[in-house]
C-alpha cells in the first residue's frame, strides 16, 4: 500500500524505518543462531549498523531502558498529531511487534521447565519471525510505503488514523 498523502521526503522514510530497529534486537537470538550455522556469511557485520543505536540507547537508560523507549514513542510519536501519519504508522506497527514479542515470551516463562525445549524453539521461532518481519518493515518504509501485516498493520492504523 502506498503512502496515502503527499510525497515524502528522504528523512520522513528514514524516521519511519528507524522503530524497526528497536524491534530488530528482539531477533537477536535467532540473529546470533543463523550466524552460528553460516559462518561465512557476515550477518553481524551486516545487521551491527542497525543495532548500534538502540544497543546505545538501553546502554544510555539503564534497566528500564524498553520501558521508556515505548513510552516515549507512543507518547511523543505516535500520539502526536503534529506528525505524518506514515511516520505514526511505522513506529506504531513496531512498537505492535515489541508487544507482540513480550507476549510470547511470557508464554514461554508460563510454560517453565516441563516445557523448556518447547519454550526454546518458540523463542527462536519468534526470533527469526521479528528480524524477518523488521527488515521487511524498514525496507517498504524506506520505499515509502506501508506494510501490510495481518492483525499488526490493522491495530496500527486504528490507533493512528487522526
Amino acid at each position: 500500500m502506498n503512502y496515502r498523502g503527499s510525497s515524502l521526503s528522504v528523512p520522513e522514510r528514514i524516521f519511519a524505518a528507524l522503530p524497526y530497529t528497536i524491534s530488530l534486537m528482539a531477533g537477536i537470538p535467532a540473529i546470533l543462531l543463523l550466524a552460528n550455522f553460516l559462518p561465512n556469511v557476515p550477518i553481524v557485520e551486516i545487521l551491527a549498523p542497525l543495532l548500534f543505536i538502540p544497543f546505545s540507547l538501553t546502554r544510555f537508560l539503564g534497566p528500564f531502558a524498553n520501558l521508556i523507549i515505548f513510552f516515549g514513542l507512543f507518547f511523543f510519536v505516535v500520539r502526536n498529531n503534529d506528525i505524518k501519519q506514515f511516520i505514526r504508522f511505522h513506529t506504531m506497527q513496531s512498537l505492535m511487534i515489541g508487544i507482540a514479542v513480550s507476549v510470547t515470551g511470557l508464554i514461554g516463562s508460563l510454560l517453565g521447565p516441563t516445557m523448556a525445549m518447547f519454550s526454546a524453539l518458540l523463542s527462536i521461532v519468534v526470533s527469526a519471525g521479528v528480524v524477518g518481519v523488521s527488515i521487511y518493515s524498514m525496507i517498504l518504509a524506506l520505499m515509502g510505503n506501508y506494510t501490510n501485516i495481518p492483525l499488526l498493520s490493522e491495530a496500527s492504523d486504528a490507533q493512528t488514523r487522526y
